[in-house]
């Protein structure tokens, strides 16, 4: 998980949470061709030996594998960011091709967790108020949601700069 915090000046700030994205393309563009020479030489032999059946489900593995690190690199773009500006508490989220952008009053919003939608998931972590709440960081592993959970936290906690005092004379 990448999450930076972007303090801008006293009463703003943004969190930025990323996936883990430890993999290049290359890398894995290197991993699926060792895959196909791999399975090459194994039909290659099975094709040999008469097994003919082995060529077709052999692509259709290879496909199958192709589209999962397609998917898992594509995953990899999603971003949540949460930015605070004065009094407004903006979160955005990038999922796939889609963009989600809701805004709350930041003395109103809160962050919390909630158990997973299954048994066995991690807790999801959520900012909202008045009834509207957006989830945060799911693509993170539970230690790293609480690590979110508590910089958003101090984020929201951030007070304004008291006023400046005035020289007033009571007499």
């Amino acid at each position: 998980m990448t999450v930076s915090t972007l303090p801008l000046n006293q009463d703003d700030s943004i969190l930025v949470a990323r996936p883990n994205r430890s993999a290049t393309p290359a890398l894995l563009a290197g991993t699926f061709f060792g895959l196909v020479l791999t399975s090459a030489g194994v039909v290659s032999f099975s094709v040999m030996q008469g097994n003919w059946l082995a060529l077709p489900f052999a692509l259709i593995n290879l496909l199958a594998v192709g589209a999962c690190l397609l998917l898992s690199w594509r995953s990899g773009e999603d971003e949540d960011r949460i930015a605070r500006r004065g009094d407004s508490l903006t979160v955005e989220r990038w999922r796939r091709q889609r963009h989600d952008h809701i805004e709350f009053n930041v003395y109103w919003a809160r962050a919390w967790t909630e158990p997973g939608q299954f048994p066995g998931r991690p807790r999801r972590v959520l900012v909202g108020s008045h009834g509207k709440a957006v989830e945060v960081g799911s693509f993170l592993a539970e230690d790293e949601r609480k690590r979110l959970l508590k910089m958003i936290r101090s984020v929201l906690s951030i007070h304004p700069a008291p006023p400046l005092e005035a020289n007033v004379s009571f007499k």
